[in-house]
């Protein structure tokens, strides 16, 4: 996946250069500006998915261990 995005990202360098050079007379500031926002809010959906499934794994892990715990405790017959 990450080579996947890789590519494509590198397939978009030309069209940023287009866009640095023509549309904004050479000043990067605007597309770096976008890079680094589209960045953030990747990085903080990523952050907020896995704070998620680990309150969730705790949750299920505490219960799971509690009958883990009482079942060793009743003697097979």
């Amino acid at each position: 996946m990450i080579i996947c995005l890789s590519g494509f990202t590198n397939f978009s360098q030309s069209g940023l250069d287009a866009l640095t050079f023509d549309v904004f007379q050479g000043n990067p500031t605007p597309i770096n500006i976008g890079l680094a926002g589209i960045g953030f809010v990747i990085g903080v959906m990523l952050v907020t998915y896995v704070w998620i499934k680990e309150r969730t794994w705790k949750g299920k892990a505490a219960i799971n261990s509690t009958d883990d715990e009482r079942l060793r405790l009743i003697p097979e017959e």
